[in-house]
C-alpha cells in the first residue's frame, strides 16, 4: 500500500511519497542518514517490495547499514490467515524505542518481516461455508461467503476496539473491481516485485475502470473473546460476505 497527499503532523516532516504519479509511492530511501531517490544507479540501486514491506536493493550493501524510509505507517497489521508460506511469529512490543528491546534475546527486531507478525493484527479467514439463492428469473444467483476475522493485539482496550471497528461494518458495502479485467488491459498497479509501475491506478481509479460489482457485509456476529497470556487477547468477528452474479 502507498500513499499520496499525507501531511506531516505534531511536529513530524511529511513521508517522502513524492507528487509525481509516474514514480508513486516511496520516493526514496536513506543509507546511513544518506538519502538515495528511487531512481539511483550504481550501489545503492533499489526498489520498494510493497507486497513483502522490504527494500531489495540491486546488489548487496554493507553489513551493518542503516536503512530507513519514510512512510504512512499501518497501525494495524492485516493478513490473509488462510495461506501464510510458513510458520510465523508473534512479534510483540513492536513500537517499543527502548534500548534493552533492541538487545533482546528474542530477536523480535533483527527477525526477518517474512517470518514474524506484529501486533496488533487482523487475521482474514475465508471459511468453506457458500450458499447460493436465486436472484431473478432467467438467470443470475445471489452468492454468500462466511468469513472469520481474528482480532489479536497485546492488551485487552486495543482488542476491543479492533472487533468494535470490525463487527460495526455489519450492512456496509463495498465496491469491487474486475481482476480479469485488470489482467486483460495490462494496468495492474504493481509489477512483479511488488513495486507500483508508472502512473499506478489507486483503488478509486481501479473501481471506476474496472467496476466488479458490490459485496455487502452482513450478519456480524462476535463469536469468541479471549485472553491467552498477560501480554495476548484475541476477538473472533464472523460475518458473511454477499454478492451478485448474474452470469451464473
Amino acid at each position: 500500500m502507498w500513499q499520496s497527499g499525507i501531511s506531516g503532523v505534531n511536529g513530524y516532516h511529511n513521508p517522502l511519497v513524492g507528487s509525481n504519479n509516474e514514480k508513486p509511492g516511496i520516493s526514496g530511501v536513506y543509507v546511513d542518514d544518506v538519502y538515495y531517490p528511487s531512481d539511483t544507479a550504481g550501489t545503492y540501486a533499489h526498489h520498494i517490495d510493497y507486497f513483502n514491506g522490504r527494500i531489495v536493493f540491486d546488489t548487496p550493501i554493507p553489513t551493518g547499514s542503516k536503512v530507513q524510509a519514510d512512510h504512512s505507517y499501518k497501525y494495524i497489521n492485516v493478513i490473509y490467515a488462510n495461506n501464510l508460506p510458513w510458520v510465523k511469529e508473534i512479534q510483540s512490543k513492536s513500537l517499543s524505542l527502548q534500548a534493552g528491546f533492541l538487545t533482546d534475546e528474542k530477536g523480535d527486531i533483527n527477525m526477518p518481516q517474512e517470518s514474524k507478525i506484529q501486533l496488533p493484527m487482523i487475521a482474514v479467514e475465508v471459511v468453506p461455508l457458500r450458499t447460493f439463492q436465486g436472484y431473478q428469473l432467467g438467470g443470475g444467483q445471489w452468492i454468500k461467503q462466511d468469513v472469520i476475522f481474528h482480532c489479536i493485539a497485546e492488551d485487552e482496550y486495543t482488542r476491543n476496539k479492533i472487533v468494535d471497528i470490525v463487527s460495526l461494518q455489519n450492512d456496509k458495502t463495498i465496491c469491487l473491481f474486475d481482476s480479469n479485467k485488470i489482467n486483460s488491459s495490462g494496468k495492474f498497479p504493481v509489477d512483479y516485485r511488488g513495486t507500483p509501475v508508472p502512473s499506478a491506478l489507486r483503488y478509486p481509479d481501479l473501481v471506476s475502470q474496472f467496476y466488479g460489482g458490490k459485496m455487502r457485509l452482513t450478519k456480524a456476529s462476535v463469536q469468541q473473546m479471549q485472553m491467552v497470556d498477560s501480554n495476548l487477547f484475541g476477538g473472533v468477528v464472523r460475518m458473511t460476505t454477499e454478492l451478485i452474479k448474474t452470469n451464473i
